[in-house]
């Protein structure tokens, strides 16, 4: 039986690069805030930091199923 490739994966990696290019669009257009989410979150990771760890462990999880399956 033939494993279904459709999961919902690609949509939490479109997410967290969507909020990547969110942080950097605060660097791309020379604004002398600092971002708003982050900043209302009072946390020790900003947002861009928290999106890349996402998007990679993600996509790390993937690759290691891809290289299970053979």
């Amino acid at each position: 039986m033939q494993q279904s490739r459709e999961n919902n994966f690609n949509i939490i990696r479109l997410f967290a690069a969507l909020m990547v290019i969110y942080v950097h669009s605060f660097a791309i257009f020379k604004m002398s805030i600092d971002e708003p989410i982050a900043k209302a979150l009072h946390s020790g990771v900003s947002l861009g930091e928290f999106a890349v760890y996402v998007f990679f462990i993600i996509s790390g999880y993937l690759i290691t199923a891809s290289f299970v399956r053979g």
